[in-house]
């Protein structure tokens, strides 16, 4: 297991070893960031619709996390699995992250966001597969990468694949 003390450089909390993670944390807020993501994915497709699910998980993965979406559109994954690594690790997930040729996989079988959320008390958004689709899809856009997700409700458990292709 990978450990990464978070420190502060240039005023900014950034984790990591031989590279600088920028996207860590180390108090509990991001768990419980996770039912507030849960009860807007509800309010989102119950107010608005699929295409505002879509275009909020976009923005968030390639305006929030910029750093990590640019690495991705220069041909790097490493920084996205690093971030995953670390969350995962972290929050107590149960994961494995394999490579065969131009593909990575993570198969999550334990989750810790959404063991979060239904350890809590509360029910999973029938719509959480798409949210975690659409997320890690937005990702992909523009970059020399497909990612996509693997996932049926309401199971706490999915995989991400990471897929390098090449212009024909």
């Amino acid at each position: 297991m990978l450990i990464m003390k978070p420190r502060i450089l240039n005023g900014m909390m950034i984790c990591g070893t031989e590279s600088e993670m920028r996207y860590c944390d180390i108090g509990e807020l991001h768990k419980d960031f996770h039912l507030g993501t849960n009860t807007t994915i509800d309010f989102i497709m119950d107010q608005y619709d699929s295409g505002f699910l879509l275009e909020l998980c976009r923005r968030t993965a390639q305006i929030v996390y910029k750093d990590i979406y640019q690495q991705l559109q220069q041909g790097n994954s490493a920084v996205l699995i690093e971030h995953l690594q670390y969350y995962l690790d972290r929050e107590g997930g149960v994961f494995d992250i394999k490579t065969v040729q131009d593909e990575i996989s993570v198969n999550v079988s334990k989750c810790p966001m959404l063991s979060h959320i239904t350890s809590n008390g509360e029910t999973l958004s029938p719509n959480i597969g798409d949210f975690l689709s659409d997320f890690y899809g937005s990702w992909g856009e523009n970059t020399p990468f497909i990612i996509s997700v693997d996932y049926t409700y309401p199971e706490e458990s999915y995989c991400i694949y990471i897929r390098r292709y090449y212009a024909s």
